[in-house]
């Protein structure tokens, strides 16, 4: 691995095998190779169904490869212990999903908190760094103390981005982040997204929306259904 590359991906492919359908096998990722450098944001490009979001499963270890390797700091994915995976998604990966998963009965500003009071930081600082990006990303103060579970699909949305942005991850992995917000909001996570780049995160991101992709990528990484690719 390169020491300049946060993130290295060699040979890998991934296909599930359907039980239920007589053991067929679907293939999804075929000999994969890719490398992100810190300040890059490398938006994967292809048509729905072409395994986008699957590779960053992959990447965050929710998959398991068939085959290939996972480079991120020195540990591969495709090998890691379970405790090691934890260990990068503490220390290294951040990952802003399409949804967000809480635990019931949980504020919103202690689930963006989370990340950084995983890293060691007090709780009052943790909660300060979220109400900033809470604030920043104009959720409104009388929603901080409630769980998001009720919360309209963009204010989850936000929630979501702060909690991904508490910390300077090395590796921060974005599937959609604008998808349900206005337009006031999504240049706000533009924004952030270049200030990460410009503290040397590297990213990987998947971004339909044209205006944005050209407004965050700094190239585009084409991707190809796993039986068309070479």
């Amino acid at each position: 691995m390169n020491p300049q590359t946060t993130l290295a991906l060699r040979g890998v492919s991934k296909h599930f095998v359907q039980h239920l359908r007589g053991g067929l096998r679907l293939d999804v990722l075929d000999h994969v190779d890719l490398d992100v450098a810190p300040g890059e944001c490398v938006v994967l490009d292809g048509p729905s169904g072409v395994g986008k979001s699957t590779l960053l499963k992959v990447i965050y270890g929710t998959y398991r490869v068939s085959t290939g390797h996972v480079r991120i700091a020195g540990t591969d994915i495709a090998t890691a212990e379970p405790r090691q995976v934890l260990a990068l998604r503490r220390d290294t990966i951040g990952y802003v999903s399409q949804f967000l998963r809480v635990v019931p009965r949980v504020s919103a500003l202690d689930i963006v908190a989370e990340p950084a009071r995983a890293r060691g930081v007090s709780t009052g600082e943790a909660r300060d760094r979220a109400a900033t990006l809470l604030r920043r990303l104009n959720l409104p103060e009388k929603l901080w103390s409630l769980p998001p579970a009720t919360f309209s699909g963009g204010e989850q949305q936000r929630v979501n981005i702060a909690r991904g942005f508490l910390v300077d991850w090395p590796l921060l992995l974005l599937d959609e982040p604008t998808a349900s917000l206005d337009a006031a909001n999504a240049e706000v996570v533009a924004d952030l997204i270049g200030e990460a780049r410009g503290r040397g995160a590297a990213m990987v991101a998947i971004c339909h929306d044209q205006t944005m992709r050209t407004r965050i990528a700094t190239r585009l990484f084409a991707m190809r259904p796993a039986e068309q690719a070479a």
